[in-house]
């Protein structure tokens, strides 16, 4: 991919101190799935929405660890989908290596 397409059209840089991980991942916000990286620090879980998506309507999000209070490994037609209900809401994730995803936000889920 070219310097301008990767852009636009290439994984975001984080700018985040004391990330554990980050992998590529869609998020549904408002019922469209939106391309990105969900990725957790040491307190937060939050998803960067790749440029392109974020000139439709995508936001950048994140939410404290301590608010997690359910974590879901759900299956979709072809893929695993994580699902992370926090104080604000339920948060639908179709990202890579699902099921490492989920074993790593259930060990830090508080209770």
């Amino acid at each position: 991919m070219t310097a301008g397409l990767s852009r636009w059209f290439g994984q975001p840089k984080l700018d985040t101190t004391g990330l554990r991980w980050a992998r590529p991942a869609n998020h549904i916000q408002h019922g469209v799935a939106r391309n990105g990286l969900l990725y957790m620090t040491e307190d937060r879980l939050g998803f960067q929405p790749k440029r392109i998506d974020a000139l439709f309507g995508a936001r950048a999000v994140s939410w404290d660890l301590s608010s997690m209070t359910d974590v879901q490994l759900t299956p979709t037609l072809r893929k695993l989908r994580v699902t992370v209900t926090t104080d604000t809401g339920r948060q639908r994730f179709i990202v890579s290596d699902a099921v490492v995803v989920y074993n790593d936000l259930r060990s830090w889920q508080p209770g």
